[in-house]
């Protein structure tokens, strides 16, 4: 995981969540490197996904080969690291190697 994002400790990653187990492996994996995961619903309709993952300013996002290339996704994580999950989760794909390279402190929710 640490060779595919530029994200560093402490960063936000963006997990474009899915009940598979390469998603499950990119979770385990992003917390165990010392980032803040933020998962996004891959339920919801493309326009919120993307306002969310605009909103947040996240170093990373991570997601499938389909939820990646949703309508305005790639778009809204302009400047983020974008890593693609393989659907077996042999493999990491970087899609957007990303600009945001210091660590976002994460946002409390109330």
């Amino acid at each position: 995981m640490d060779g595919a994002l530029a994200a560093s400790a402490g960063a936000s990653v963006g997990l474009l969540a899915r009940n598979r187990p390469p998603h499950a492996a990119a979770l385990i994996a992003v917390i165990a490197t010392g980032r803040c995961v933020v998962t996004l619903s891959s339920t919801q309709a493309d326009r919120q996904i993307a306002a969310d993952t605009a909103a947040l300013g996240l170093q990373a996002v991570l997601g499938s080969a389909a939820d990646l290339a949703r309508p305005g996704v790639r778009e809204a994580a302009a400047g983020a690291a974008v890593v693609r999950l393989d659907d077996t989760g042999a493999a990491l794909t970087v899609l957007d190697s990303g600009e945001r390279r210091g660590p976002q402190p994460a946002r409390r929710s109330d």
